[in-house]
């Protein structure tokens, strides 16, 4: 699975009411009470723009079916592509009310804003953004700061990459701006999907150097590794925030870094070091660790559950297997009480995490 999109669904679960747009008569996200009189009328004004639905090259109608302008615009699974991305999100339904997302609109502010595929066109970056942000906040800040971009000399010109100025100080991202814990997660996911093509290209060629033989036992440990990331994250971390989503992706992104940086520390030749009397002490002081954090009384909101504690401990346990098993048969030299050593001292860390001190 590519990053991420499984999580995304908690950024909009259970979130509080405080997190979005406060009341107001008219229902219009900048008429917020939060919003300053400079920035309530530059959307007004924006707001008169016409979709400029008709600009552009155009790529086959057949060719947005099911589209995703988030992959199409950042190039996730495949080349960046802004002017399908453009397309695609011209076709996604206004997000701003709907909760906090970077489809739709935002991707439509961050292709105007930067130039991508189109002449730049900062009223067009504001008026979408003044549509699509989801908490007042936010909405006043990245106003705000198209304002300024808007205004910087340097800025100036059609877009692209070029245009973007020195450092990428013309260059706007909708995630630029957050302030609340849904888009917070939100963009986590972005950053997650993201990671995780880089770690798949890194991965791939880790797995070029496999022999037939050990091809299986990786499948197996990749798939294990999988499975416990996807347990810790979701039952072992605090759900009680607004930043629950991202807490719960970066959960899962920590067990895949440390997966992928113990198999990197094994391939140069940096094996951990662990004798039977070391996994011992190891093992007990894991034990331990685990009783207390069955021990703990976890409050409601968190969605801690001594349950779910069980349910990661046991794929935890599935995991430290798999990579026993995939280290005999890649590196055969490294000792099994070597690889369980360092994994049950992780495990232990992580569980230690479950318990205030």
């Amino acid at each position: 699975m590519i990053g991420g999109h499984r999580v995304l669904g908690l950024a909009l679960l259970g979130l509080a009411v405080a997190a979005g747009p406060s009341a107001r008569a008219d229902d219009v996200p900048w008429h917020g009470n939060f919003i300053s009189p400079p920035v309530r009328a530059v959307c007004d004004r924006t707001a008169t723009l016409p979709d400029p639905t008709a600009e552009g090259p155009k790529v086959p109608a057949a060719a947005l079916k099911d589209c995703d302008s988030v992959a199409l615009y950042y190039g996730i699974g495949r080349p960046a592509d802004p002017v399908a991305a453009r397309q695609c999100a011209l076709s996604e339904s206004r997000q701003g009310e709907g909760g906090p997302s970077l489809g739709g609109d935002a991707v439509l502010a961050m292709i105007y804003a930067n130039g991508r595929g189109v002449r730049r066109n900062y009223d067009q970056a504001i008026r979408l953004s003044c549509s699509g942000s989801w908490a007042e906040a936010e909405l006043q800040a990245r106003v705000t700061h198209l304002l300024a971009l808007k205004a910087n000399p340097a800025c100036a010109g059609p877009g692209g990459t070029a245009a973007e100025g020195k450092g990428g100080v013309c260059a706007f991202d909708f995630c630029d701006d957050i302030t609340s814990g849904a888009m917070g997660g939100v963009c986590s996911d972005r950053d997650s999907r993201l990671a995780a093509v880089e770690r798949k290209g890194r991965m791939a060629r880790f797995q070029s150097g496999l022999t037939a033989d050990q091809r299986p036992a990786y499948a197996a440990l990749s798939k294990a590794m999988e499975a416990y990331a996807s347990a810790h994250g979701g039952s072992e971390t605090d759900l009680s925030g607004t930043l629950r989503a991202a807490f719960v992706i970066e959960a899962e992104d920590a067990v895949r870094t440390a997966f992928e940086t113990d198999l990197a520390a094994l391939a140069s030749g940096k094996a951990p070091a662990g004798t039977a009397a070391d996994l011992a002490t190891a093992d007990a002081a894991l034990n331990a660790a685990y009783k207390g954090a069955m021990a703990q009384t976890y409050p409601e909101m968190s969605g801690i559950r001594h349950e779910g504690i069980r349910g990661a401990e046991r794929a935890w346990i599935a995991y430290r297997d798999a990579f026993v098993r995939f280290a005999a048969a890649r590196w055969p030299a490294v000792s099994a009480e070597a690889v369980k050593t360092k994994l049950t001292r992780d495990r232990t860390a992580l569980l230690k995490e479950l318990v205030p001190e």
